[in-house]
């Protein structure tokens, strides 16, 4: 069977993205988001609740999100700034091989 690719435009933040978020008591937390493993964070709530907690919901505010669910069928989207930044946040931008 026979796979179509394409490349689509990324922020790095949608491959990796981590920062330390401070607890409620204290403690800080260092969340972290990969494009494989979604969002993680080491603290008991997301340990044994099995879902998205107060850490990955304040870090998600400061993840960048170009390119996520860009759109496969207009190749407009698919280029990448020369500069190789991200035009929303300045970070590197990438171009990522996806199966269509």
């Amino acid at each position: 069977m026979s796979r179509d690719y394409v490349n689509v435009p990324w922020c790095e933040d949608n491959v990796y993205f981590s920062m330390d978020v401070a607890g409620s008591k204290g403690q800080t937390y260092h969340v972290t988001f990969d494009s494989g493993r979604g969002w993680q964070c080491p603290c008991l709530a997301f340990k044994y609740q099995k879902r998205e907690c107060k850490h990955i919901e304040a870090a998600k505010a400061h993840r960048c999100t170009w390119g996520e669910g860009a759109c496969i069928n207009s190749p407009d989207s698919w280029t990448i700034p020369d500069d190789r930044k991200c035009p929303r946040c300045g970070k590197s931008a990438t171009l990522v091989k996806i199966c269509v």
